[in-house]
């Protein structure tokens, strides 16, 4: 009986201080549980390249420390590489290493706390103050580093800073200076702004527990190491790298690069919105200097020594802040986003050491000495601030989390498909996008396919007239305008299956046109109804297509053909019915001949140029198309919007004067053999298309063959 009894757990009882940090962390879990994206994403497929040269034999040390995006991922390639090849690159164990050095973060930041205030660490001031620097630490509003598995180096940079200010901030040893050192050279060599580290510690260094003489000779020392750590960084760097700051441009724009500044800053708390960011940027960058101003004016060199490490923490996210808008504020003005930039969730991370920082330096004042809030209702009305901004980031957070569930899970059927995919639907692609090769990309795939770190199969189009199935639409044939829902044709039917492969759950369908072996689509199956979006983009404009369903049953990678079709056509809006005109009374423009007969392999690009207009008309021409032989549906067109002054010079019009185009087109959107390209025009005032002047002869070299109508 008193063995059984030893078997039963005793009641486990938290304290009500415990649960106050435990809250946001298991909140956290719960997120990043819930939402964390399960497969490669976006810069993660660059560095997989690693995995190919593994798999090779030929991956060295240089491969880990390469430079990518002025980030040298040394340490974190180290993490990820073995960590892939042990679990099969599931993303979730990243993810949580990341939660995991944030947890050791907060813990650090309460020891650091400690270590500074060892009079009243056991005070209701104390957990308040350090309750909510972990919910600020532990905060949803970081989105996008918590659900990305890559971000964990982000989490490792801000762990071995607060590791290196412990060290500095603990009773002195003898070896202490080097044991500060070690995390932040691993810091250095994990992210770019491991190097900033090294500034951002240098007040610690110069004020921990040391004479003024020494406290030099350490920040000498320490000034050293950064040197030659940034020096051994910028072996191989590109001087050309498109991320340089333009420092001319900054001067120019000084009012919104500071407004960008002040962005990041109040971002922890504000990411939804730029006023209230700027807010909250001004306020908590002037908070930090005036505590430090007025604590340096009430207890001198005594109270920077006491509050060094928050001095270094802040010091570490104003840098941050500098160097990312330094880097970022001139493609911010380039593009729509303007201050939006500014708010995204994965520079949260760095800026919010900032505010954490100033709750710490506040704890200072905490004895009453030199009273920073006005007593208790202070504290209090300080805490309710920020949890009820923080709950509102978490909101968006998790509107953000569901997004981000998405992606994960169309990025999952993409990689299924991504092998036969078309060239010409971005719905796929833009996903891979970093790799700018899609061959290349197909390559990677293949090779992490069959490493088992994720499902994409090299499908294979069966020609067969065996009976699989057929497929009943509910749409019948159609003419759609190539703005239609947006650009995307809704397709709906019914599957009927060969009874022997009806009880295979793991089936895949996708849909092609019927002249091309490529994906265009995989539709949804409930039971035996499926829906399916097509982009209008892979059609070709007033071509009558077909449309072939297709199966995959199982682990095979057999696509098998199922009967029935539809057909689509895909028309400008508002021309459902045009004129074709190949010999036109006017001159609408000319085509730039090349220098000789274009040969072309089946994978080639080529570009073309040259110029269209309606002469003295006032409404111009805004796109030309292009069509092959003598077919009058066409497979490409281009804007016209080009600075023509020759031409307008020639006509003596200003209306020549942005007449020209340039198009880059596609070799596998052309059959194989000797063809011609045309370019057109539309012309509203006679309802019909019409050429332009010359033809371009080119012969595509043998490839997949096609049947086009």
């Amino acid at each position: 009986m008193p063995s059984i009894m030893l078997l039963i757990p005793r009641k486990i009882t938290i304290r009500p201080t415990t649960a106050f940090y435990l809250i946001p962390v298991v909140i956290l879990i719960a997120f990043v549980i819930i939402y964390g994206v399960r497969v490669p994403h976006w810069d993660e497929w660059a560095i997989a390249t690693i995995f190919e040269k593994i798999a090779q034999g030929k991956a060295g040390l240089s491969d880990f420390a390469e430079m990518y995006n002025d980030h040298r991922y040394f340490f974190l390639r180290l993490i990820i590489v073995p960590l892939a090849f042990i679990s099969g690159w599931e993303k979730i164990y990243e993810i949580l290493i990341g939660v995991l050095f944030a947890i050791l973060n907060g813990m650090l930041i309460v020891k650091i706390s400690r270590q500074c205030y060892p009079d009243i660490s056991h005070s209701r001031q104390f957990h308040i103050i350090n309750g909510l620097s972990c919910l600020i630490l532990f905060s949803l509003g970081q989105y996008q580093n918590w659900l990305w598995g890559l971000q964990l180096g982000i989490f490792l940079v801000n762990l071995c800073v607060t590791t290196s200010l412990w060290v500095l901030n603990s009773p002195p040893a003898k070896n202490s200076l080097i044991l500060a050192t070690l995390p932040i050279l691993i810091a250095s060599f994990t992210l770019a702004q491991g190097i900033i580290a090294w500034l951002a510690i240098l007040p610690t260094v110069f004020l921990s527990h040391t004479p003024i003489k020494s406290g030099l000779k350490n920040s000498l020392i320490w000034l050293g190491l950064f040197a030659i750590t940034t020096a051994v960084y910028l072996l191989g760097y590109d001087s050309n790298n498109p991320s340089n700051f333009n420092l001319l441009y900054l001067l120019n724009h000084p009012v919104f690069w500071v407004r960008f500044f002040v962005t990041l800053l109040g971002a922890p708390l504000g990411f939804y919105s730029v006023p209230l960011a700027n807010i909250l940027g001004v306020l908590v960058l002037f908070s930090f200097g005036g505590a430090i101003a007025w604590g340096y004016q009430k207890n001198g060199f005594q109270f920077l020594k006491t509050v060094a490490p928050w001095i270094s923490l802040a010091l570490f996210a104003l840098l941050f802040a500098a160097i990312t808008t330094f880097g970022r504020v001139e493609a911010a003005l380039f593009t729509d986003l303007g201050l939006d930039f500014a708010l995204s969730s994965r520079y949260i991370s760095n800026s919010l050491f900032l505010w954490v920082a100033v709750l710490q330096i506040g704890l200072y004042f905490a004895n009453g000495e030199v009273p920073l809030l006005p007593g208790k209702r202070g504290l209090t009305g300080v805490a309710i601030v920020i949890i009820f901004l923080t709950a509102i980031n978490s909101v968006y957070a998790i509107n953000e989390g569901q997004e981000y569930r998405q992606i994960s899970q169309q990025i999952t059927r993409c990689l299924k498909v991504i092998q036969v995919w078309d060239d010409r639907s971005p719905h796929c692609w833009h996903w891979f996008e970093i790799i700018p090769s899609r061959d290349r990309f197909k390559q990677t795939a293949i090779v992490l396919n069959d490493l088992g770190f994720i499902d994409s199969p090299q499908l294979q189009f069966i020609k067969s007239s065996e009976n699989y199935g057929a497929i009943v639409w509910d749409n019948s044939p159609g003419v759609f305008s190539q703005n239609h829902e947006n650009g995307w044709i809704i397709l709906h039917g019914k599957l009927q299956l060969n009874p022997q492969l009806v009880n295979d759950n793991n089936q895949l369908m996708i849909l092609s046109r019927s002249s091309e072996a490529t994906a265009i689509s995989y539709p949804e199956i409930d039971q035996h109804f499926f829906g399916a979006a097509i982009e209008t983009a892979v059609f070709n404009l007033y071509e009558n297509t077909s449309i072939q369903a297709w199966i995959k049953i199982g682990e095979s990678s057999e696509l098998l053909p199922l009967a029935g079709e539809t057909q689509i056509k895909v028309v400008l809006d508002g021309i459902p019915n045009p004129g074709f005109n190949r010999q036109p009374e006017s001159i609408y423009g000319y085509i730039n001949l090349p220098l000789a007969t274009l040969t072309l392999n089946p994978g080639d690009r080529f570009m073309l140029n040259g110029w269209a207009a309606f002469g003295d008309r006032d409404q111009q021409p805004d796109r030309v198309f292009f069509s092959y032989s003598d077919q009058d549906f066409f497979f490409a067109d281009t804007a016209i919007d080009l600075e023509t002054p020759q031409v307008a010079e020639y006509f003596h019009s200003d209306r020549y004067s942005k007449s020209g185009w340039i198009a880059e087109l596609s070799a596998p959107d052309i059959p194989p053999g000797e063809t011609t390209i045309h370019a057109w025009v539309y012309d509203p005032d006679r309802g019909e298309f019409v050429t332009l002047q010359r033809e371009i002869p080119l012969i595509i070299l043998g490839g997949p063959e096609r049947d086009h109508e």
